[in-house]
């Protein structure tokens, strides 16, 4: 038999007798060997608590919600909390910068962002989760 400690053995738990690897039973004591932890593969067409991305056939799982992005730019869009919540930070600060100016100058800038996040925030409701992940998320579009 071999050494314990090489590679491709591991030790039985009750006699610590050497046994290969990928063996259910020590050969000597008849101790069942444990299995090696593993993730299973979600169950097809049924839920299950791993993420369904990647696998083929199966909904597109984000790390964004389309629903949570069209309501910030819907309702908070103006001062670019979409953006942000996105990962834009540049653009964030686009909209909150032309908020606070927009207190200075009339209200203009402000009125115009306000329109470009509804329309931002629409978008991102109309669209598929997969589109949105891809062109809003992966890409960082505007429109």
């Amino acid at each position: 038999m071999s050494q314990p400690g090489q590679p491709g053995f591991k030790l039985c738990p009750s006699c610590g007798n050497a046994a290969a690897l990928d063996a259910a039973v020590c050969v000597r004591c008849g101790h069942t060997f444990q299995t090696q932890f593993s993730v299973p593969p979600p169950p097809p067409g049924g839920w299950s608590p791993y993420p369904r991305s990647g696998y083929p056939g199966q909904p597109f799982v984000g790390t964004h919600s389309k629903i949570a992005a069209g309501l910030f730019a819907i309702l908070l869009g103006g001062l670019g909390v979409h953006r942000f919540y996105l990962g834009d930070i540049a653009g964030g600060f686009l909209f909150l910068v032309g908020s606070i100016l927009g207190l200075f100058l009339c209200g203009i800038p402000s009125m115009v962002l306000g329109v470009i996040a509804l329309v931002q925030g629409i978008l991102y409701l109309v669209v598929s989760d997969a589109e949105f992940h891809q062109k809003y998320v992966v890409e960082r579009r505007w429109f």
